[in-house]
């Protein structure tokens, strides 16, 4: 059985860059990514996915992966 908590962080530069274009159309202030701690370190990333096999990016890479229980980190403003 799955465990509904995991969650997997990715960090994709083709999104990162495309995620920079829309919020510099839409707002004023300085854009920034979200980010997951990771081994008490702050990391972008683009994208938070329930299982691999969801990600929309090919160029990304794993930043992090576990219980989003237990971790720290933000989300992009809705």
């Amino acid at each position: 059985m799955a465990d509904v908590n995991k969650r997997y962080f990715y960090y994709s530069p083709t999104a990162a860059i495309d995620i920079k274009k829309i919020e510099r159309g839409m707002s004023a202030k300085e854009f920034q990514l979200p980010w997951v701690v990771v081994s008490g370190v702050r990391k972008n990333y683009t994208e938070m996915v329930a299982s691999p096999e969801n990600l929309r990016y090919a160029d990304s890479t794993k930043v992090a992966e576990g219980d989003i229980r237990r971790m720290s980190f933000s989300q992009l403003d809705d």
